[in-house]
């Protein structure tokens, strides 16, 4: 199971959304447990998360379906965020 974000490098702070694969099988009978890397999760389907700080991140999605069975996921080391640029200059 591939998680896919719709950014992977960016400054902060950064919005990512998050869109799990075969979102047409998968619907409100499965739990989602979302770690974004930086303390915060989710359990949406398809969440989107602001990165405050800078850093490299791992994101984990653990699914569970109504019966029962796990499947986990994991990106590791893919959403990078950067300090925010700092005008150097003044008007």
């Amino acid at each position: 199971m591939n998680i896919l974000p719709d950014v992977v490098v960016g400054c902060s702070p950064q919005l990512v959304r998050f869109e799990p694969p075969t979102t047409s099988v998968l619907n409100d009978a499965y739990s989602f447990d979302w770690d974004f890397g930086d303390g915060k999760g989710s359990d949406q389907l398809a969440p989107s998360h602001i990165y405050q700080t800078a850093g490299t991140y791992i994101v984990r999605l653990k699914v569970t379906s109504p019966t029962g069975c796990q499947l986990e996921a994991s990106l590791e080391d893919a959403i990078g965020i950067k300090p925010s640029p700092t005008a150097d200059f003044f008007l």
